[in-house]
């Protein structure tokens, strides 16, 4: 607002014709300044020296008028900052600002020197009337910052513009945000509410409720239902599900990091993991339905698809096939990122990568999420493959759907037949080649955009288009893929043990002997020995400064007759296990039913119990079971029932595998009956002695 008025402008602000003003002006006496203007002068009246109802007429046509403040008018200095406002909450915001808008407004009018008592006075009671412009009228109610009746809070008194004027000038902006108020303490019930609501077993609200008086201290009421929850409801959501969820499902709503891959060149790391395909196949060996296990290696930086193999389980044959396959297809990567199962974790990989000079990294248990590139893959790769296929069994099919698949496919197994809606092994490993190559050619969310060549559209890289931009890199800073050459694959990849010992001219490797007669000079030495893990025709027998010695041939095999190759060791040993998992349950079962008749053998260590077993009655209850069913018990079980006869004190234990008796016994000497002695001379002839204990 002007310090100066014209006489047009005072008389437009108390409604009277300019002629009438004048005259007003020549009778009372007003001072006025004459300013020279284009035509010649004209008078500009003081706005201080005017009478009062002139003087609020103007300043009230000043609050009506919008227009933006001429340069020539005095501005206010800045007012400070004052402390940092940040961290106010929204509603402490909004009221600063519309009481730093009111104040601008006062500012404004006590500009024209007419001084902050008048302008306060005049804006309080245009303010108690409603006639303030619209957007200051709204500020009114927001900068009262009270609750209550809308006339108490459209009121606007000079001693609260006063007060808000003095905290501005004094402290800065921060000062005209309200107070927080005193956080209110937890209430008695509180705690003991978390304590039985933060169950893993996810207790209902009201259950908990049902039980907290039992935990409360005496004269503590117990909350409502509603008042529980409304206290829940304010807490974190972390604190609220602890305790209800694990570490590990609670990394699902914590912050976590992202990790930058812009700085990686491709190979410099590869990511695999294994996946159980989500539909049926047909399985290579008995053409059973069967769900197989595929693991794939995908490179972080341009997340191509370089490798993946597929078995009957997450092996560690399976895993090396895969990282054989992403080699020779791509290139040796530096850094080998998995998880630590057993497929990853294992001699024959750690065997395979410091051949390759493979650096090898495990990402920490229980956390698939700083393995995010690889476990993604999955979802695009193999799930989107197996929801393509009619055997799909995943939770997005539908249960009709699913069971009608499936009795139709056990019914033409039944019969003798092949099921149509079975995708055969052959079929299957040609249709994950095909899915790895539309994914590698498609433009993945994860990359970079770039303009299409031929649409000129702006769309994401695909992984093979990241890979070629990727190499061009490398190859400029001189550190490209190294690539495996054709004749080398064989070697590079072929797993080696160490420390095997030559006896007449044989080594033995995994229960089959190769001969050479080379290696009669190195009886009682410890070699190191190659083998195929799809050939068990020959091995390659190396010294210890890794000279070839001799390439051994199969000879003599004291369990096959023909060689048997790697992986069908494998397969056999899964099958024993399988049996022995049964043959353990029928066991259990036939436990049972003898425990239902009154028998009983375990807990021989009870006196009441032995006697009842020496007991007549129990021999009539032996002879009732209905033994032309099946063997009640097991030859093993026999043999471990007598011997907790024969010592009935004993603290022995069943073993639910042979590996558990053979760590328990070596574990407990002095334990060791003859038997057991016997026992022990006879398990490490065994293939499984050899794979994990020799």
């Amino acid at each position: 607002m002007r310090s100066t008025a014209t006489m047009q402008e005072i008389a437009s602000a108390i409604g009277v014709n300019v002629s009438s003003a004048r005259r007003r002006a020549q009778r009372q006496g007003w001072d006025y300044q004459s300013e020279t203007c284009l035509g010649g002068t004209r008078r500009l009246y003081p706005i201080a020296g005017l009478p009062v109802d002139v003087r609020d007429a103007l300043i009230a046509r000043a609050l009506t008028d919008q227009r933006p403040v001429e340069p020539s008018e005095p501005l206010l200095p800045a007012k400070s900052l004052g402390a940092d406002t940040a961290q106010l909450a929204e509603w402490q915001r909004e009221r600063l600002t519309a009481r730093l808008a009111l104040l601008n407004e006062l500012d404004r009018l006590a500009a024209g020197g007419i001084g902050i008592d008048a302008a306060s006075r005049r804006l309080c009671a245009l303010a108690a009337d409603g006639q303030l412009p619209e957007r200051l009228q709204a500020l009114i109610v927001v900068a009262n910052a009270k609750s209550g009746h809308k006339r108490a809070s459209n009121s606007l008194s000079p001693r609260t513009l006063y007060r808000w004027r003095t905290a501005l000038n004094k402290e800065g902006q921060r000062a005209l945000a309200p107070k927080k108020a005193e956080p209110v303490p937890p209430p008695a019930w509180a705690l003991p509410l978390l304590k039985i609501y933060g169950q893993p077993q996810k207790p209902s609200l009201a259950a908990c409720i049902a039980k907290l008086p039992a935990h409360l201290s005496e004269g503590v009421e117990p909350p409502s239902y509603d008042q529980a929850k409304r206290f829940l409801k304010k807490l974190s959501t972390t604190t609220r599900y602890a305790g209800r969820l694990g570490p590990r499902e609670l990394k699902a709503l914590r912050p976590y990091i992202i990790r930058d891959t812009s700085s990686l060149l491709p190979a410099d790391v590869y990511t695999a993991d294994g996946h159980t395909f989500d539909a049926e196949v047909q399985h290579p060996d008995h053409g059973q339905p069967f769900r197989p296990e595929v693991t794939g290696v995908i490179d972080v930086a341009t997340r191509v698809c370089v490798g993946y193999s597929v078995g009957l389980a997450e092996s560690t044959w399976t895993v090396a096939d895969a990282f054989r396959h992403a080699c020779e297809s791509f290139g040796i990567p530096a850094i080998w990122y998995t998880d630590r199962g057993a497929g990853f974790r294992n001699e024959v990989m750690a065997t395979l990568l410091d051949r390759l000079h493979v650096s090898q990294e495990f990402s920490l248990p229980y956390n698939s999420q700083s393995r995010g590139i690889g476990e993604r893959s999955h979802q695009t790769l193999w799930v989107r493959a197996a929801q393509q296929l009619p055997t799909y069994i995943g939770a997005k099919m539908d249960p009709e759907a699913k069971h009608k698949v499936f009795r139709l496919t056990r019914a033409a197994l039944k019969e003798g037949g092949r099921a149509k809606e079975l995708i055969a092994w052959r079929d299957f490993v040609a249709y994950l080649e095909q899915v790895r190559n539309e994914y590698n050619a498609t433009p993945h969310t994860g990359l970079p955009k770039r303009r299409d060549p031929e649409s000129g559209e702006l769309r994401h890289q695909t992984p093979l288009e990241a890979w070629q931009l990727g190499l061009t890199r490398a190859q400029e800073e001189g550190v490209a893929p190294v690539r495996v050459e054709q004749a080398e694959a064989a070697d590079l990849f072929r797993p080696y043990k160490s420390g095997v010992k030559v006896a007449r001219g044989m080594v033995r490797l995994f229960n089959n002997h190769y001969f050479h007669p080379d290696l009669e000079h190195y009886h009682g030495d410890l070699v190191e020995v190659g083998y195929d893990i799809h050939d068990a025709a020959r091995v390659w027998v190396r010294d210890r400064q890794g000279r070839l010695i001799a390439i051994a041939e199969w000879d003599a095999n004291k369990r096959d007759y023909f060689p048997k190759p790697v992986i069908e060791q494998a397969r056999d040993r899964r099958y024993e296990g399988r049996a022995k998992r049964a043959e353990r349950k029928l066991d259990e079962v036939n436990l049972e039913y003898a425990r239902g008749q009154g028998v009983v053998l375990e807990h021989a260590g009870d006196d009441a119990l032995t006697r009842d077993l020496a007991a007549p009655r129990c021999d009539r209850m032996v002879a009732t079971l209905p033994i032309e069913r099946g063997p009640v018990v097991s030859n093993e079980m026999h043999t471990r029932g007598a011997e907790l006869l024969d010592h009935p004190t004993a603290s022995r234990r069943l073993f639910g595998t042979d590996a558990d008796k053979y760590e328990w016994l070596t574990a407990h000497p002095a334990e060791q009956t003859p038997d057991d002695s016997r026992w022990l001379d006879w398990y490490q002839t065994t293939q499984e002695f050899q794979l994990f204990y020799a």
